[in-house]
């Protein structure tokens, strides 16, 4: 069974991508944030935030191949999901009819768009569900295939969320 994740509070969106050089003992890093340069500057930026970290094109730009993501971001990626979406009514509704013990969930970005299959670099990951159709706990999965900036789907619609975003730097509102 498939699931779009649900904008919980109909988000506008989020222009919170940051694309920064930092400095540490390994070197000069490329790094992808999902934090306001005013907070960035303010704060420092905080690892969290960090999606994850590229090689540069020889023209500078950001290279999508080279992309790999934090494993931080993600571990904050599995506690949202298990705070905040696993109790979205429209999900238990869809787990209700999962029979194979795991409910898909699709990134938003996808939403809307006419797929026959959703390639495993579209799913965001898995809940564990019951056998009476309901979302087990702190189950959320997050699909390591998954790919954060695509060059045919575009940017994870989950960096466009305000919950998110909210989630992430509000203390968990």
């Amino acid at each position: 069974m498939r699931m779009e994740i649900p904008d919980l509070a109909n988000s506008a969106t989020v222009p919170m991508l940051m694309v920064y050089e930092l400095d540490d003992e390994s070197g000069r890093q490329h790094v992808v944030c999902f934090q306001d340069p005013i907070l960035a500057g303010s704060v420092g930026v905080d690892v969290r935030t960090i999606i994850g970290r590229f090689q540069p094109r020889p023209d500078g730009g950001f290279d999508s191949a080279t992309f790999q993501f934090n494993t931080a971001f993600v571990n904050l990626v599995a506690e949202f999901m298990n705070a905040k979406v696993a109790d979205d009514p429209n999900l238990a509704e869809d787990a209700r009819h999962v029979t194979e013990g795991r409910l898909e969930v699709i990134d938003p970005r996808c939403s809307g768009l006419e797929l026959t299959e959703v390639p495993m670099s579209e799913i965001l990951g898995w809940f564990a569900v019951d056998e009476s159709g309901t979302i087990l706990a702190d189950s959320f999965l997050y699909n390591h295939n998954h790919v954060w900036f695509d060059d045919r789907f575009g940017v994870s619609g989950l960096l466009h969320l305000r919950t998110f975003y909210d989630y992430v730097h509000l203390g968990k509102p």
